[in-house]
């Protein structure tokens, strides 16, 4: 992922400084290009880097002994397997935390709490609570029930539960990439960054991969970063019964918080499976062979799938005016259990980048969509924004 920097692209002074991923739903992405002024992405990883070394002191707790692999692959797969709290070794918990979410302008937005009860991936039950929505799912092992707000939740409340409780992409899903290693921040961080064997696709040059940085000496996650447009930082990590869990996250899109969380309770499960299972008599069904996320303009950033593969908008070489290419796109994915887009439909266009932006979208790659311990297909909303220089 060695792209220092940040190119300017044709057409009279529009310029490409970053790609904020603005996902207002779990499953479902709004993505807004942006002209960063000042601060390109490249830096904005630098600045994320410096900032973790910062804090790579404090302490977490229990330590593991013996140190990380150095292999790339080796530690992925050992990190995955640490971090978060999945996993055959899980034994069943409970958590509670609370969160604040913020605009992309760096305005508070709203505060609330997120609560889950997990006995194995087909039974848990998972409670949303702030001023905008309430919501209670229980999962029963053949079914899935949903008590109070009846859509598919995400924004950043999913974004920031994920990467709590499944951080990292499983091994199956990086047989694409190519691993290397790299030392940040001085030496107290090591990263792991993905990306594609040079000349294995040419599309390669224009996509961004993810990148994950480590503690030294341990599998211990620190940070997740997109090409420096999106971070993922954890701090206040502890042991708890052999996984690694952050007991704060902090999400950020294109240098500005968007939402922090933090754990105020992980214990064992205490309740009996009758106790934590017992479906209210208002609870719905939800229907799980057709899942569908809608975008909601102006909530902010967040989203809940990791976004492995993103191929960025080509900007024409020579065309209209820059106020042609500004604005909307609006588009309908259907993304199969892979996480891959089997198909794609222009819903509306107010520039002349659809065919650019509709060219970009088909070769996104998703980390699968994990629902009942399965994954599953679903229906996206994606809508591009792209501003002008």
């Amino acid at each position: 992922m060695n792209r220092s920097k940040t190119s300017t692209l044709g057409v009279r002074g529009l310029a490409m400084r970053g790609l904020a991923v603005r996902v207002l739903a779990v499953r479902w992405l709004v993505v807004r290009v942006l002209a960063v002024r000042g601060l390109a992405a490249s830096a904005l990883a630098v600045l994320a880097l410096v900032v973790l070394a910062a804090a790579a002191g404090r302490g977490y707790g229990q330590s593991a002994a013996g140190g990380e692999p150095k292999d790339p692959a080796a530690l992925m797969t050992v990190a995955h397997d640490k971090n978060g709290l999945v996993g055959a070794d899980v034994t069943p918990w409970h958590l509670r935390a609370r969160y604040s979410a913020f605009e992309l302008n760096g305005q508070f937005d709203y505060q609330g709490t997120y609560e889950e009860w997990w006995i194995d991936p087909t039974h848990y039950k998972i409670r949303f609570t702030n001023p905008r929505f309430a919501q209670t799912e229980y999962a029963t092992g053949t079914a899935l029930y949903r008590e109070g707000y009846a859509d598919w939740v995400g924004g950043r409340e999913l974004r920031m539960r994920d990467a709590l409780l499944d951080p990292l992409p499983v091994a199956a899903d990086l047989g694409d990439f190519s691993l290397s290693m790299m030392a940040g921040a001085g030496g107290r961080v090591a990263c792991v960054l993905m990306k594609y064997p040079a000349g294995l696709k040419a599309k390669a040059r224009d996509a961004n991969f993810v990148t994950a940085c480590f503690e030294p000496s341990n599998p211990v996650l620190r940070l997740t970063m997109n090409q420096g447009t999106e971070q993922i930082r954890y701090d206040d990590t502890v042991l708890f019964e052999g996984h690694y869990v952050a007991r704060q996250v902090q999400y950020m899109s294109v240098g500005q918080l968007v939402g922090e969380m933090q754990v105020d309770v992980l214990e064992p499960l205490k309740e009996t499976a009758q106790e934590v299972l017992a479906v209210p008599a208002d609870a719905q069904p939800v229907d799980l062979a057709h899942i569908q996320f809608s975008a909601v303009e102006g909530t902010g950033a967040g989203g809940g799938l990791a976004l492995l593969e993103r191929a960025l908008p080509r900007y024409p070489l020579q065309g209209p005016d820059s106020h042609d290419l500004g604005g909307m796109v609006d588009l309908e994915a259907g993304f199969g259990a892979d996480g891959r887009v089997k198909e794609l439909k222009l819903l509306s266009a107010k520039n002349m980048m659809s065919v650019s932006a509709t060219d970009a979208v088909r070769g996104w790659r998703l980390a699968p969509l994990m629902v009942m311990g399965q994954a599953r297909p679903f229906e996206a909303e994606i809508k591009l924004v792209f501003a002008t220089h």
